[in-house]
């Protein structure tokens, strides 16, 4: 960037690249548009988690939007939105409260990944409870998988069901250890759903031949 320059409420931008990543164990690296949205939406007042206030606080809000062609699911969206507020009462020009959310959308009817992360100054705060940082512990691999999957950070109560893309519960069988044998079902996309006596958590998969 040349300064100075004049900022207006709202900034669009274009960028290009590449996405790296490891696809059925094979790495990938695809061409990669998107465009990212910055709008500043003023000065107000923020209530926090804890019930207190911060009077004079201005809040940005950038979305980025990348457009990749990825093997199988063809062409997919990566978008990232991200709401910052900052406190102009304050000397350390640090954020004292961040929503960020993060989703990649294919050709399915709903997205195959989805995460919301929130960040705050408060010590203590309530925003981020136990049982959706439990949530977030859940991994599944390989994702796309062909013959077997491995679920970690599972407790033994938790019930696990398998569900494809007409809403029905596939029979699967566990190999012990939290393997389960997918082998011979049909390509596809499909939900892992986590439930638990507190909490219930889904999960997409894609299997492939």
């Amino acid at each position: 960037m040349n300064y100075p320059m004049t900022m207006t409420a709202y900034v669009k931008d274009s960028f290009s690249g590449n996405v790296s990543f490891v696809y059925n164990t094979i790495p990938q690296n695809p061409a990669m548009i998107g465009t990212s949205h910055t709008i500043y939406d003023g000065i107000g007042t923020l209530i926090q988690p804890d019930g207190s206030y911060l009077t004079n606080v201005s809040r940005f809000h950038i979305q980025d939007t990348a457009v990749v062609t990825v093997p199988i699911l063809g062409t997919s969206q990566l978008i990232r939105s991200k709401y910052e507020y900052y406190d102009l009462n304050s000397t350390n020009h640090m954020r004292v409260f961040l929503h960020l959310s993060a989703k990649v959308i294919s050709g399915f009817p709903e997205p195959l990944f989805e995460e919301t992360v929130l960040l705050s100054s408060v010590s203590g705060s309530p925003v981020a409870s136990l049982n959706q940082n439990n949530a977030l512990n859940y991994k599944v691999f390989p994702n796309p998988a062909k013959n077997t999957i491995t679920i970690q950070n599972i407790s033994e109560s938790t019930k696990v069901q398998l569900i494809d893309v007409c809403g029905r519960s596939v029979e699967f069988q566990s190999l012990g250890g939290f393997q389960y044998n997918i082998y011979g079902f049909s390509a596809g996309m499909y939900t892992l759903r986590f439930a638990t006596p507190n909490q219930e958590l889904q999960n997409r998969i894609i299997m492939i031949k």
